[in-house]
């Protein structure tokens, strides 16, 4: 039996369902904005004493639930019809992460954080890519390569971190800021995603899709810089057109073109839009703009909005046809993944000579949000197999699993370190 992925089951022509698509997307969008304004991110319960937060986790049951393998409200040919708002969302989400590169940033950042981040995002990735490869391998043994693919990028959604967490206990809690452990926590799940976009972006160019009657005309080298090349050309193409914009109205509408611009263009070559479109950020914050503050006002105002979407359009896209082996994946991914983070941060420790870590430093940066999503949804908008409708749903099970342990774990590490209470 062929498990296709609900997105691409099948599904008609945009142009079949035109008025029911932008009915749905409009209802999305009011969606997104009045969660985004009055309840994305507030606590609901008080447990141990530790502030309790869905952190949008029930946007992806409430996509569930009306997707496919629900009510069917959001079912496959509507799903298909949006393709092209969920690659403009990646290619958004994209260069919303890349703004946070800049070059004072960056500089400001000790050698010891980065050399922490690397030791334990390669940890991480290895033993999560490596033992999903195996379970993967034993589930479905005939697509050695759609295995490879699909642990590969397991590994690569597994080094990154988000630090809602941090910043939601912040506001609630006394968190001394300047503390170690707590300045190595900010640093890490603001940063540590390049160690994990940079091999995501390598699965594009090392396993190329091509399209039915396409033959190979570039190799995986060519591929990976011809990402690269199109994200900085893009970069610079917006940074020359925006510097000169004055008009909150001028630049939205810049934005939207050069972003559908780009995201549609690598969407069209087979290419990740959050990966292009990420270092297009990175070009654009590291330019001199005299508009610096309302274009990063304009991008963050509408981070939240599209997070809420892309919560629900990935929930509905879900598909649970091995619900049993999805369920054990989810505890594979888990279990490799905290195996990471805590072996990662020993092996730092103990490599940099940094004692003033705790043994279990790794356990408080485990959160995971958005960036996780929308890696596994541009992922699974490329690869259509049956490999892919089981390791969608178990991004997802992950990230609910880690959002709703995590807070308590990270609090925990926090006061143990000395620097909550």
């Amino acid at each position: 039996m062929t498990v296709q992925f609900a997105l691409l089951a099948g599904a008609p022509a945009a142009s079949d369902v035109p008025v029911e698509s932008i009915l749905v997307f409009i209802g999305l969008l009011g969606i997104g904005f009045v969660v985004s304004r009055f309840a994305l991110f507030k606590p609901r319960l008080i447990i141990g004493g530790v502030p309790f937060f869905l952190s949008g986790v029930e946007y992806i049951f409430l996509g569930m639930l009306i997707g496919p393998i629900g009510f069917n409200l959001l079912r496959a040919t509507i799903l298909n019809s949006l393709q092209p708002i969920i690659v403009l969302e990646l290619g958004w989400i994209g260069i919303i992460y890349g703004l946070q590169f800049q070059r004072e940033i960056l500089s400001k950042t000790p050698l010891g954080h980065v050399l922490v981040m690397l030791i334990v995002s390669v940890v991480t990735f290895g033993i999560v890519a490596g033992g999903t490869f195996l379970f993967l391998q034993w589930l479905f043994p005939q697509t050695f390569q759609a295995d490879l693919t699909a642990a590969l990028m397991l590994g690569s959604v597994a080094v990154v971190s988000s630090p809602s967490s941090l910043a939601i206990l912040s506001r609630f809690k006394s968190i001394k800021r300047t503390g170690v452990t707590t300045s190595l926590y900010q640093r890490m799940s603001s940063l540590d995603g390049l160690f994990g976009i940079i091999p995501f972006g390598f699965i594009f160019a090392a396993f190329h899709v091509y399209g039915s009657g396409e033959s190979q005309i570039l190799n995986p080298w060519e591929w990976g810089l011809l990402s690269i090349l199109l994200g900085v050309i893009m970069g610079f193409l917006l940074y020359l057109f925006i510097r000169k914009t004055r008009h909150r109205e001028d630049m939205v509408v810049l934005l939207l073109g050069f972003i559908i611009f780009s995201s549609g263009l690598a969407a069209f070559l087979h290419l990740s839009p959050l990966v292009i479109n990420f270092v297009s950020g990175i070009i654009l914050t590291n330019r001199r703009l005299p508009t610096r503050k309302i274009l990063f006002d304009m991008f963050l105002n509408a981070e939240k909005v599209l997070y809420v979407i892309l919560l629900i359009v990935a929930g509905a896209m879900c598909q649970f046809h091995f619900g049993f082996w999805i369920g054990a994946l989810t505890a594979m991914f888990v279990l490799t993944r905290i195996i990471g983070k805590f072996w990662g941060f020993a092996l730092a420790r103990h490599a940099l000579n940094l004692k003033v870590l705790r043994p279990t430093a790794g356990l408080g940066l485990l959160t995971q949000g958005g960036l996780s999503i929308a890696m596994a949804v541009s992922y699974a908008m490329v690869y259509e197999n049956n490999v892919t409708a089981v390791v969608l749903p178990t991004v997802l099970l992950a990230v609910i699993v880690f959002q709703l342990t995590s807070p308590w774990l990270l609090w925990s590490e926090l006061r143990k370190a000395g620097d909550a209470r």
